[in-house]
């Protein structure tokens, strides 16, 4: 009994401690201006097609974090190219198996990191992937699929994962259906198909108007 209770005790102060953490790193960040800016729709190369109600920030951006959640401290989340078990944070950014932690060092110090925090880090791995222009939807698609799965893909490519010839190839049901969906909008983007984008950010923009801060 006296260890169970020891046991409790544990796990309610770390529990505490790193909502403490969050909590005092969302309530400074909540008091500064935003670091980070969304980009302007006045790049004709990134202009959207005429009834598309979004921007390309907007799709892109709400589209990630609709799917992937935000998480302030680290979980495990696959294995990484090296064997070992691999670890995300925030919006889903992957540390591929403790290969990379160094690159987002200066945000994770404490073990937590910020909503505002966590959409640094998805940005600036955004920006690592380049641009492939003169088309935003397809831009944005093509960054979607590598975010999500770390591999680079275009055109037919975008409708598979996990490898799955068609759609995603993982065997759990749960993760096989986010995947799949998250697959046909990539390929609606990639199409244009406008009312379908329109629609699903449209839902996006709604799960993250909900999402809570800590």
């Amino acid at each position: 009994m006296k260890k169970l209770v020891t046991i409790g005790c544990t796990i309610l102060c770390i529990t505490f401690f790193v909502t403490a953490s969050v909590e005092r790193k969302n309530n400074i960040a909540s008091s500064l201006p935003t670091t980070v800016l969304p980009p302007s729709n006045d790049d004709p190369e990134q202009r959207v097609p005429a009834g598309c109600k979004y921007t390309p920030y907007q799709i892109l951006v709400w589209e990630i974090k609709a799917n992937e959640g935000y998480v302030p401290w680290w979980y495990r989340d696959g294995r990484g190219a090296n064997g070992r078990p691999a670890y995300s944070i925030g919006f889903g950014w992957n540390d591929l198996g403790g290969t990379r932690r160094g690159e987002i060092r200066q945000y994770t110090k404490d073990g937590v990191v910020t909503m505002q925090e966590a959409t640094e880090i998805m940005l600036k791995e955004l920006e690592k992937y380049g641009d492939y222009k003169p088309d935003a939807l397809r831009n944005i698609a093509v960054k979607l699929h590598r975010y999500n799965t770390g591999q680079s893909a275009f055109g037919s490519d975008l409708g598979s994962c996990c490898g799955g010839q068609s759609g995603c190839g993982r065997p759990v049901k749960p993760i096989r259906d986010s995947h799949n969906r998250r697959r046909k909008f990539e390929l609606a983007l990639w199409k244009h198909n406008v009312s379908e984008i329109n629609r699903i950010t449209e839902e996006n923009k709604e799960k993250v108007s909900k999402m809570k801060t800590k």
